[in-house]
């Protein structure tokens, strides 16, 4: 038991003799100072991968914003372009109603033109209503 109190606490693989040299504490001393170094550049280094990062998140965030307007205007652009060829086929349905309905209605009572007539006749009128005036402005549609 005494050959164990007297002895001090070695650390892992290095032995009494070698730490209570000078050579082995500047050695330990640079190998230490060494490992800091490389720590500190590892840090460095991944801060400026971060950063590197950080403006490429902002970047694509912003094209994505960019996208997204274009795209909502795209959509507003559609949906207008349908309201209008909604709105310019409405007359044309409601004539082709009208005539299918006149032409049902009563066949006997007009002549087979009739209403192919009356077709033409309600195109021309509305041609009529959408052409615009001399001074650049449409009619107005009845």
């Amino acid at each position: 038991m005494s050959e164990t109190a007297g002895k001090t606490h070695e650390p892992a693989g290095y032995p009494e003799e070698d730490l209570s040299s000078d050579q082995a504490i500047e050695s330990a001393a640079l190998a230490g100072a060494a490992a800091i170094q490389r720590l500190v550049e590892e840090r460095n280094e991944l801060r400026h991968r971060l950063s590197e990062q950080q403006r490429e998140m902002a970047a694509v965030r912003a094209l994505n914003e960019d996208l997204r307007q274009r795209l909502l205007t795209i959509h507003q652009h559609y949906v207008e372009m349908a309201k209008r060829v909604v709105g310019d086929l409405e007359p044309v349905d409601g004539t082709i109603r009208e005539v299918t309905q006149e032409a049902f209605e009563g066949p006997l009572q007009r002549s087979a033109a009739g209403p192919a007539n009356s077709l033409a006749r309600r195109l021309a009128e509305a041609d009529q209503q959408e052409r615009p005036r001399p001074n650049g402005s449409a009619q107005p549609k009845a």
